[in-house]
């Protein structure tokens, strides 16, 4: 083998990797080495590889095109999975094979599972029919073919990170066969109903985290372009959809909210109106189904916190469910519905700015919503929309001579929607570093899914309990008192699953515990 662009004559210092070595032949586990490689700018993780082989150093690693294109190298790069042709070389680089597959030697693993699944969904045109002279494909299959299906280079990277495989591939198919269901479902020779492959390969089991499309390299969306596209044919055609959002469903038709109450709802009680002398802003408050029905705590601290802050907030009581649970399930007529009657009351507010403690109603609300009115309207809406913790750390000067100590130690969970979603994650930290007394303990891995979204906890409980308990021992691992997250659903999801194992620590909205600091 010799190297692509290698060797290199005038490095511009020596760095470290670190890489097993594994020969089952020879030995019983894997013994992680230390390599020094010369680096220069824009060096790859490959080029290090086959620096090290032109040195003798004959260590085992699939390859290709070297160009992106064929997905063929991708490794655990610092435990997130990368093509190690298209990742810079940095120093301290810990590299190591997918974990989703066994090992045969050092970087390379087995893939016989895959292709095994490969083989049960028959992912090529199956049943072809003739091909006659007037032959078409629609304009529609052609730009998805373009834009997605022929973009994919299938290089695992996807199905490593996806908390939904991790805890059971043999439910969950995964993204990257999710698109490759997608794209043989649309090919115009094939017969066979793809549609209900998906259902049965556990197309509700995605929890839309968005994880697949921040590692993959070509920043293909599968949560976007693929699941939702697949949950709305399933509504379309009333086949697969599960009880649980069968439920959910009709309680938005009948009563606006995805959830029912347990206790007084949040939006009976409240003012509609907090008004004050020389505000330094005026915002409305857009509650959500959980807080406005569950965690009416969570709710009553952001108006105290947004009050201390002296922001005027307005909360319209019609206001109903964000459509975001719909979105996910497939509903997209009465998503619309739901949008459309949200947007009208928030805009006869008359607000220019509106705030939630929701990350899945500011994600719909930022992405879905701006879409739908574009649509049916063709416009935007009339007001901008923030995360609690994004506009107290972006859009005004937060009071922080009022705080008073809380000695505690918490960590923080990122939510999904939030992080991946609205790039949303150095707020919450920096809100908590104002806390006095309050000791940040970061986690492993703080942006790993809860299983809260993508409607799985609704549709199949068990299954996003599963995904909450690998959260958990993350949390555990901390020895935190608390667990901090800016989500209503990650609150309830990781709370209930806590409390079923019996943990000792407690789980806060952020703005409980900016509240509890305001009133000493």
């Amino acid at each position: 083998m010799t190297a692509y662009i290698l060797p290199i004559e005038k490095p511009e210092k020596m760095v470290q990797i670190h890489v097993p070595r594994y020969n089952p032949e020879v030995d019983a586990t894997p013994e992680m080495l230390t390599y020094t490689v010369p680096f220069v700018p824009t060096m790859t993780v490959m080029q290090a590889l086959e620096y090290l082989w032109d040195q003798g150093e004959y260590i085992a690693f699939r390859s290709n095109c070297r160009e992106f294109t064929c997905g063929s190298c991708a490794i655990l790069i610092n435990g997130e999975p990368r093509l190690a042709c298209m990742t810079v070389l940095q120093d301290g680089m810990k590299l190591e094979p997918l974990s989703l597959f066994p090992t045969l030697r050092d970087l390379v693993v087995d893939q016989t599972k895959l292709l095994k699944k490969y083989a049960n969904l028959r992912l090529w045109p199956d049943n072809p029919r003739v091909c006659f002279d007037d032959f078409q494909v629609s304009p529609q299959t052609i730009r998805r073919y373009g834009d997605i299906y022929s973009r994919c280079v299938e290089c695992y990277c996807c199905l490593e990170a996806c908390p939904s495989v991790a805890v059971d591939w043999e439910s969950y198919a995964g993204p990257m066969l999710m698109i490759q269901l997608a794209r043989v479902g649309e090919h115009p020779l094939d017969q066979e109903d793809r549609l209900k492959m998906a259902v049965a390969n556990g197309l509700y089991l995605c929890t839309t985290c968005k994880k697949c499309e921040e590692v993959c390299p070509l920043d293909i969306s599968c949560p976007r372009d693929v699941t939702e596209n697949f949950r709305a044919q399933v509504v379309d055609r009333g086949i697969g959809l599960l009880k649980g959002h069968q439920e959910v469903i009709a309680r938005i038709k009948e009563n606006g909210k995805y959830t029912t109450a347990k206790g007084k709802s949040f939006l009976e009680t409240v003012r509609e109106k907090e008004e004050m002398g020389n505000p330094v802003d005026r915002v409305a408050f857009f509650v959500g189904c959980l807080a406005d029905l569950h965690l009416q705590d969570s709710a009553s601290a952001m108006v105290d916190v947004l009050k201390r802050n002296r922001v005027e907030v307005v909360t319209p009581k019609e206001q109903i469910c964000c459509g975001s649970p719909l979105i996910r399930i497939g509903e997209v007529g009465l998503a619309e519905e739901v949008v459309l009657k949200n947007v009208d009351i928030l805009e006869r507010s008359g607000v220019e700015r509106v705030v939630t403690i929701c990350a899945h109603c500011a994600f719909t609300m930022r992405e879905d919503w701006t879409k739908i009115l574009a649509a049916k309207r063709g416009r935007s809406p009339k007001f901008e929309v923030f995360d609690i913790s994004e506009y107290l750390a972006r859009k005004i000067q937060i009071n922080t001579e009022d705080l008073k100590p809380l000695t505690m130690s918490v960590t923080y969970h990122d939510p999904c929607y939030l992080n991946r979603g609205l790039d949303v994650s150095k707020e919450p930290r920096e809100l908590l570093k104002k806390i006095p007394g309050v000791r940040l303990i970061e986690m492993e891995k703080s942006d790993r899914c809860c299983g809260g979204g993508g409607e799985v906890k609704d549709g199949a409980p068990q299954f996003a309990k599963a995904i909450t308990s690998v959260k958990i021992k993350s949390i555990q691992k901390t020895s935190a008192e608390a667990v901090v997250t800016a989500c209503p659903h990650c609150v309830e999801q990781i709370a209930e699953v806590s409390a079923d194992s019996g943990a000792s620590y407690q789980c806060f909205n952020i703005v409980e515990l900016l509240s509890r600091s305001y009133q000493g």
